[in-house]
């Protein structure tokens, strides 16, 4: 786990897309931007997942690492606390992902039925 200390990094979730001719392909798919302050690979540390998302950094990025015998001993209290809000946390990144592909989805539908209805002037 790490907690970004400085700079800006931004959460990234492979996703497959069809391009034009229909065959599927990955896309990395911006989620959210993580801020000085934010935590990252909680996950893995706080549940023993895989990982899910990609994170890249937006600037220079300084990190602090916190690692699985440091929160063994410093946070052992603290831990069911901290394991909670990381549960909501990732509960609210899948939300906020949902509400974009739902939003991707509705302007892919509406987008197309347009232009397949000649109600919107599309110039190249």
């Amino acid at each position: 786990m790490y907690i970004i200390m400085s700079g800006l990094c931004a959460m990234y979730r492979k996703i497959e897309v069809k391009d034009i001719l229909g065959m599927p392909k990955i896309k990395q798919e911006k989620i959210l931007n993580i801020e000085a302050g934010g935590i990252i690979g909680e996950e893995g540390l706080l549940f023993d997942s895989d990982n899910t998302y990609t994170i890249k950094a937006i600037t220079p990025v300084v990190l602090r690492a916190i690692t699985n015998v440091n929160m063994k001993t410093n946070f052992r209290r603290a831990l069911p606390n901290i394991a909670e809000f990381f549960r909501k946390r990732a509960l609210h990144i899948e939300d906020r992902y949902d509400h974009l592909k739902r939003a991707r989805n509705y302007e892919r539908k509406h987008f197309n039925s347009k232009i397949e209805k000649g109600s919107m002037n599309v110039f190249l």
